[in-house]
């Protein structure tokens, strides 16, 4: 459910938000 909404909200964000999003996700992921 989760996955779907974040696809759909994804869209709607603009692109410098969606960069802060992948570094914020892939720093969670390297601690």
């Amino acid at each position: 459910v989760l996955e779907g909404v974040i696809k759909y909200r994804w869209n709607a964000l603009p692109v410098e938000q969606r960069d802060g999003i992948k570094n914020y996700i892939s720093d969670l992921i390297v601690q």
